[in-house]
């Protein structure tokens, strides 16, 4: 913008030459104005689209977290009390095996000795 001048003749010159500049330059501020005002409509519009967009990603994951957990304890509770009867049937073959080994011994010790 060119400096308003004040000082006698040229006030006259410095308001004709505002009024007239006036006119271009305020349309230009608008101009400008109004297309900033736009790019940050487009700007808040992306950023409120990726807002849900991450909303909805945080929802799904929400569900699919539940989901995952009824899977768990469907699951967990029977596998866990399978595993638990799998140790105690080895166990118990396991003592069979200890028993049969010391009643062979045992056996073959008052064999060797009579």
């Amino acid at each position: 913008m060119t400096p308003v001048k004040t000082d006698g003749d040229d006030a006259s010159a410095a308001v004709a030459e505002l009024s007239t500049d006036g006119v271009s330059k305020g349309e230009d501020v608008t101009n400008r104005h109004v297309l900033r005002q736009a790019q940050l409509a487009r700007e808040l519009q992306q950023l409120n689209e990726m807002l849900a967009d991450k909303q909805q990603l945080a929802g799904q994951m929400m569900r699919s977290d539940e989901q995952l957990e009824a899977v768990k304890l469907q699951y967990e509770v029977p596998v866990s009390f399978d595993l638990y009867t799998a140790i105690c049937t080895l166990y118990e073959v396991l003592c069979c095996i200890i028993l049969l080994c010391m009643q062979i011994l045992f056996h073959e010790k008052v064999r060797f000795i009579s």
